[in-house]
């Protein structure tokens, strides 16, 4: 058939490739972000910030915000960013955390919540495990900086 045919002619030219190391015309391009992947990804993080201290917020929230499917908006996040939902909204809100954190101005226990984590000890460990120092070894890190500019 002419299918199958075409099929030979493709898997010949991409041994050919192989064969020379020339892969010209069988290299898969640099994946690139589109402009529709660009505004999804400013309403997700329109919508996190908005929730931010929403410590009940779930992909379903996310989903029905930007008229998708739970399976759907869970595939496009992850394809995108490269992690699931979850980790990536935990992730962020430990960024918010650390912004936080050196601003100087809230207890840990404000930050958990305004974070959007209900419970401070489950809090410092997200934060430990994302950033690799607990919440006061960030916070004195950034102090010793201060004190200490060469370092």
């Amino acid at each position: 058939t002419k299918r199958k045919q075409l099929q030979e002619i493709f898997m010949k030219q991409l041994s050919a490739n192989n064969e020379t190391d020339n892969p010209k015309d069988w290299t898969p391009s640099e994946p690139e972000v589109m402009p529709h992947d660009k505004l999804f990804m400013k309403e997700v993080m329109d919508f996190l910030e908005e929730q931010m201290d929403n410590p009940d917020l779930v992909i379903d929230d996310f989903a029905n915000k930007l008229l998708l499917s739970r399976s759907i908006f869970y595939r496009k996040l992850k394809s995108i960013v490269g992690m699931p939902p979850v980790d990536f909204i935990r992730e962020i809100r430990v960024k918010r955390a650390a912004q936080l954190i050196r601003s100087d101005v809230y207890n840990f226990s404000q930050i958990a919540y305004m974070t959007g984590f209900s419970d401070p000890k489950y809090f410092s460990r997200c934060f430990k495990k994302h950033m690799g120092v607990t919440p006061s070894e960030y916070k004195n890190s950034i102090n010793n900086k201060e004190d200490n500019p060469d370092q």
